[in-house]
Parts: structure tokens; C-alpha cells; sequence
């Protein structure tokens, strides 16, 4: 359970017999064993490095898995960094709270703070949520993390008709069947729109990244494109229905990344490839304020995406109404936007 409330993620394991031995460790497949530190100490297993020595060195970052349940047998192995938990603790659920974090700062990437991207040490902030979460029972956090969910997929329904029988089937089944007919099947299309808004809800918030290219949930360690941002359609269909059905609150991530990375570097884009003010972007960028192009020109050069995305910030005053945000954010990235198309077009 990802729980955005209290910024943990939420593990639980209950069953009926009593629990066999188990050890939890932090592991990262990324990088080798000399950039990271593994270490457990009470009721805890913890994870923390760089992603590089550098120079430059690399973002730092640190994660915590806090044990609820006292089991008052849980043994930590400093050779290993695990946490064990052994087989004649007769316990029959454990609860695990997992808090994460870097020191990557988005609002660092100007030229006031010579464009690091770096904030605060990563250290307090976890230990932090993963306290705070600890103090509350495992049932009072999924309390929360529902009613926060349904706060948000309740804002809109959409119901299709079962014509084609499918609401009784296994979905591989529903699947092959519909990739096997030129006929189509409203329940399932109404299950891939619903699974899109799930999608959103659980990739984007205030606080965090804006849903990418290939998904905040990859399952795969390199994810495809890089699992960056490509704004020559992917970054603006993650947007499309969203206003329309009820999340345009969630987009906040989206206009400050916008703000935080495009604007700054994108001014010095505009002005060292087309000598126009304003700001540009081009197909693809990543999450230090890269705006160039990128690799082979043939769909490298494509000015226009920082344009097109401007119209889900139109799309979001037109649904919203909301003049102060208007005000302070979506026209001074809508202004900077046509000053460089007035000055590129003229």
C-alpha cells in the first residue's frame, strides 16, 4: 500500500499460522557495494549512498524499512544489514513501514543555485515519516489511504454497457478475446479508463514528479526511453481527461516541474539556438532542466512541444477557474511561451 498521506509505503503480511523466519534488507541493483551504506539497528533495516563519488558527486539518498509489530525477538546482522526476525517469535502478522527519499531539489535548478538540483540531506525527512507512521496502527494508515484515494476516483464514474459479457471473465481472458475481434467491448474500455485515472492518482501528486514517459511504477530497473519526459505527445497524453474527470488538482506536480526545469534552461535555449526570448523545450528531457536537442535532428528538432503542452495549462484555468493560480503560474508560462513564437515567427 503506497500511502501519499503519511509518505510511506505500507507492507503487511498477516497469516494464519504462526510466521516462518524472516529477514528484511534494503538492497540497491544500481550501483556497486562502495556507494551505498546498509545498516539495521531497533526495528529497523536502513539504505543510504550517492549515486555516484563524482566529482560531481551524486545525489544522495537514504530509505528506511521500520518494523510495527514488536515482535521483541528482531535481531539486527550488522555483517548484512538484514533484520531477522526469527521463526519462534510465534507472531502472525508484521507490519513494515518504508520511507525513502533523495536530496534532489527541482526548485534548485537556477542559476541563483548554480543549477544543482540539490536540497536538504535525505536523512531527517525519513526517519521522520517512517516515526511518525510507526505511532499509528496498520488499519488506521489503510483507513486514511483509502479515504484519501476515493476522495480522488470518486470525483467521476464512467459506466458502459457489458455488450460483450466480459464483467464475469478473467481479464487474460477478456484480453485475448478482444485482441482477436474487430468488435469492441465497452467494459473493457471503461476498465483501461478507470485503470488510467488509477494510474494518475497513484503517479502524480504535489510533492512529488510528474508521471512520465513509462510510468512511475516501471517494473523493470531500466526502463524504457529512460523513464524520462517526452513532450512531443507522451508527457501531454498523460494529461488528457484529467481535468475533464475530476484530478486537475493533481497536475500541481506537472506546472511546477514545468516552472522549476523547463523555464530556466529553456530561457537559455531560446536565446543560444534561435536568439528569441522567452523559453523553449524540445522533444525530450529529463529532470535537470535539459532543453536542447537531443541526438538526430530528424525528431530531435521539435520546438513546438513546450507550445502544445501549454494547452493542458489553458485546459486546467478554463476547468479550474482558479485566478490566482492563473495569476502566479499558468500565464507566466503561457507569456514566455508566445514571446518566443512572436520572436521566432517574425
Amino acid at each position: 500500500m503506497d500511502h501519499s498521506a503519511d509518505q510511506v509505503c505500507v507492507y503487511h503480511l498477516s497469516s494464519t499460522a504462526v510466521l516462518p523466519k524472516i529477514s528484511v534488507t534494503l538492497k540497491n541493483q544500481l550501483v556497486n557495494a562502495s556507494l551505498l551504506n546498509a545498516t539495521c539497528g531497533d526495528q529497523y533495516v536502513r539504505l543510504s549512498g550517492v549515486t555516484q563519488l563524482g566529482p560531481p558527486t551524486g545525489l544522495k539518498y537514504d530509505g528506511m524499512a521500520r518494523l510495527q509489530t514488536r515482535t521483541g525477538t528482531a535481531v539486527c546482522d550488522p555483517s548484512s544489514g538484514s533484520l531477522i526476525i526469527p521463526a519462534g517469535s510465534h507472531i502472525r502478522e508484521l507490519t513494515l513501514l518504508i520511507g525513502a527519499d533523495t536530496n534532489y531539489d527541482q526548485t534548485k535548478g537556477n542559476e541563483e543555485n548554480n543549477f544543482s538540483f540539490r536540497g536538504e540531506d535525505p536523512s531527517v525527512y525519513v526517519e521522520s515519516v517512517t516515526s511518525e507512521a510507526s505511532a499509528k496502527t496498520e488499519s488506521n494508515l489503510r483507513a486514511a489511504h483509502n479515504a484519501d484515494y476515493q476522495s480522488l476516483m470518486g470525483q467521476f464514474s464512467l459506466d458502459l454497457p457489458d455488450t460483450a459479457g466480459s464483467a464475469n471473465l478473467e481479464l487474460s481472458e477478456i484480453l485475448d478475446r478482444f485482441a482477436q475481434k474487430d468488435t469492441s467491448d465497452p467494459y473493457l474500455e471503461s476498465l483501461l479508463f478507470t485503470l488510467d485515472r488509477h494510474l494518475f492518482i497513484s503517479s502524480e501528486r504535489e510533492n512529488s514528479l510528474p508521471t512520465n514517459l513509462a510510468g512511475r511504477w516501471s517494473e523493470t530497473l531500466t526502463a524504457a526511453w529512460s523513464a524520462d519526459y517526452h513532450s512531443n505527445i507522451n508527457f501531454q497524453m498523460n494529461h488528457w481527461g484529467v481535468d475533464q474527470t475530476g484530478l486537475g488538482d493533481l497536475q500541481a506536480a506537472s506546472w511546477n516541474y514545468i516552472q522549476d526545469t523547463w523555464v530556466p534552461r529553456g530561457t537559455e535555449t531560446a536565446r543560444l539556438l534561435y536568439g528569441a526570448p522567452g523559453w523553449v523545450v524540445h522533444d525530450e528531457m529529463d529532470i535537470f532542466g535539459h532543453t536542447g536537442m537531443k541526438d538526430t535532428a530528424q525528431w530531435a528538432n521539435y520546438p513546438a512541444s513546450a507550445a502544445w503542452m501549454m494547452q493542458h495549462v489553458y485546459d486546467h484555468f478554463s476547468y479550474s477557474q482558479n485566478v490566482t493560480w492563473f495569476t502566479a503560474q499558468g500565464y507566466p508560462l503561457l507569456k514566455g511561451i508566445a514571446e518566443f513564437w512572436f520572436s521566432a515567427t517574425t
